[in-house]
């Protein structure tokens, strides 16, 4: 749903996810938050994660691991100066490390193996702090271009960074499901974590492979640009993942800012 904040600058926000064509259940799973500060710029907590490890656990473990992160994330941010510090990348790391553990100990319990990528952005004023493990990805939207974030954390990819395979190899690639990092899975969890600025008139997109899968670059640029708000964007982006097949569960997120005088 749309939220805009009474600030400077203004995140207008939107979310969706959906089962897709294909699967029974929705393993992908999002939830936000926002903190609101008198006089100051809000902070935006968008996280989102795509579960896996059989019926149902895929379910838990993304749900799990998403309201792990967003109420570290709350705790932090609340008690946070007039300005998110520098360390904002910290309490990223440790949110991951808490849904981690949190997830390896239902596994333990459960004797299960459940595990799920994790995505998590705090936006404030300018600025996004961006956390990644898994291959869910974030991009930045700008009128002239749409940019990856972060890196995926697969087979295919490491098989790119090695030279072992040219990119258009990589499209549909035998290995491009194979994870070689996953939050509930690892012993010690190592965390992406991205600082950039994202400017009025640029937007912060989050979004499971149900996306990026079924629709290039170009195309989300696209459907972005034309839509009127984040969440008719973000819609609009599951409609067309579904339309071009929908063979995974679909997940987005997607933060407009925009530069508005409160006056």
């Amino acid at each position: 749903m749309d939220k805009q904040f009474s600030a400077a600058i203004v995140q207008e926000m939107g979310f969706y996810s959906h089962t897709g064509q294909v699967r029974d259940l929705n393993e992908d799973y999002v939830d936000v938050g926002h903190i609101l500060r008198p006089d100051q710029d809000p902070i935006g907590i968008y996280v989102l994660a795509d579960g896996m490890g059989g019926h149902e656990q895929g379910e838990i473990a993304s749900r799990v691991a998403v309201h792990n992160v967003v109420l570290k994330l709350k705790q932090e941010c609340s008690l946070a100066p007039e300005e998110i510090p520098d360390y904002c990348g910290d309490w990223l790391n440790e949110a991951f490390v808490q849904a981690n553990a949190s997830l390896k100990e239902r596994n333990r319990e459960r004797s299960s193996n459940m595990g799920t990528t994790l995505l998590a952005a705090v936006v404030e004023g300018c600025e996004a702090h961006i956390a990644s493990v898994g291959d869910s990805r974030a991009y930045l939207l700008m009128p002239n271009g749409i940019q990856q974030i972060t890196t995926d954390h697969t087979m295919t990819q490491t098989l790119l960074d090695s030279g072992a395979i040219q990119p258009e190899e990589a499209v549909n690639h035998p290995y491009e499901n194979v994870l070689t990092r996953a939050v509930g899975l690892e012993k010690e969890l190592d965390v992406d974590v991205f600082t950039v600025e994202i400017m009025p008139g640029d937007a912060l997109l989050l979004c499971s492979d149900g996306l990026y899968k079924q629709l290039d670059d170009e195309t989300i640029q696209q459907i972005v640009q034309n839509s009127d708000s984040a969440q008719d964007a973000c819609e609009a982006l599951v409609d067309a993942a579904n339309e071009t097949g929908g063979r995974d569960n679909i997940a987005v997120v997607l933060v407009r800012i925009k530069d508005e005088d409160p006056f």
